[in-house]
């Protein structure tokens, strides 16, 4: 059972304490953490010894759990390892990892491995830190995304028009249109522009905490007189830079990237809500009044993501 914690924002909270520890000693993954509930009375994972792009922490919560772990070195020198549900064989090569409510196991992600029960049932949480996304596939979709947003005609084709490839010498002289179009882009970009395209990127990603975004949060009424707003999570700030070269603020929360206008009347509300301040219901509504009408679709677009909450109803706002 997938992403259970995205719709439980109380242990949401525990489980940004627990990865913001980790990211501290290792850096945030390119990718993304998950977490899942493990339920049944399998004796073993149904699709056998398999390795994951994740280093893996499991916490058992009902009943016991044992993995059985082999380096990689082995797994490649024994290809019919995988997807095996008969290793008998192999079971001298491996370790096995014993956990009961209240332990933690870890094993990384060049494990091979597979968990084993007796049959009797047993839940158990099991967080997956994705560590198969390289730097260099990030730089490469932020470049690629430069190019899209600029969207001329042959950039998203499927096939490449060409002149002179039948020339008897094998030469090619030229470059297709669609190479020049995408080297016209990249060259009208200055330093300044690329760090501002680098900088978005890493304002959605920090946003994220390191966490697999939740599903967009429905929006729901304060009707409470006392009803008061705040941020959703006093540790998941709403993230935000002033982008010099589109002049303008752009926020992000939950993986949501807005653009703001250059009133710094929005940026000080964001600011106050991220260092703990609250709003009643009368106070927010005369808050938004005053914003620009830029600032109040980036406000909707913040809160559609999960960024604020209600204390009357600990709902997302």
């Amino acid at each position: 059972c997938d992403e259970l914690l995205q719709f439980n924002h109380a242990t949401q909270k525990q489980l940004n304490e627990f990865t913001m520890g980790l990211y501290r000693e290792v850096g945030l993954p390119n990718r993304f953490a998950e977490i899942g509930l493990y339920l049944g009375n399998y004796r073993k994972t149904p699709f056998g010894v398999h390795v994951d792009g994740c280093g893996v922490f499991s916490f058992p919560i009902v009943g016991a759990k044992r993995f059985r772990i082999w380096k990689p070195s082995y797994a490649a020198k024994h290809p019919s390892l995988e997807r095996s549900f008969h290793y008998a064989k192999h079971k001298a090569a491996s370790k096995t990892l014993d956990a009961k409510v209240g332990d933690m196991t870890y094993w990384p992600s060049s494990a091979w491995h597979i968990a084993e029960s007796n049959g009797s049932f047993s839940a158990t949480w099991s967080l997956g830190v994705w560590v198969d996304q390289t730097h260099l596939s990030d730089v490469t979709k932020i470049v690629s995304d430069v190019i899209a947003r600029h969207r001329h005609p042959l950039s998203m084709s499927g096939t490449t028009r060409f002149d002179g490839l039948n020339l008897a010498s094998g030469e090619v002289r030229s470059l297709p249109k669609a190479y020049l179009d995408s080297l016209e882009t990249l060259r009208k970009l200055s330093p300044a522009n690329m760090r501002a395209e680098f900088m978005k990127a890493w304002l959605m990603h920090t946003s994220k905490q390191g966490l697999k975004p939740s599903p967009g949060n429905s929006r729901v009424s304060t009707d409470r007189k006392r009803a008061v707003i705040a941020l959703r999570d006093s540790n998941s700030h709403v993230r935000w830079i002033f982008s010099k070269d589109d002049r303008c603020y752009y926020y992000s929360y939950n993986g949501v990237l807005t653009e703001g206008s250059t009133s710094k009347k929005f940026l000080k509300l964001i600011r106050a809500l991220n260092n703990g301040a609250m709003f009643s219901k009368e106070q927010a509504t005369k808050i938004r009044s005053a914003l620009p009408a830029h600032d109040r679709m980036a406000l909707r677009m913040l809160s559609d993501a999960g960024a604020f909450r209600s204390e009357a109803t600990s709902q997302p706002l």
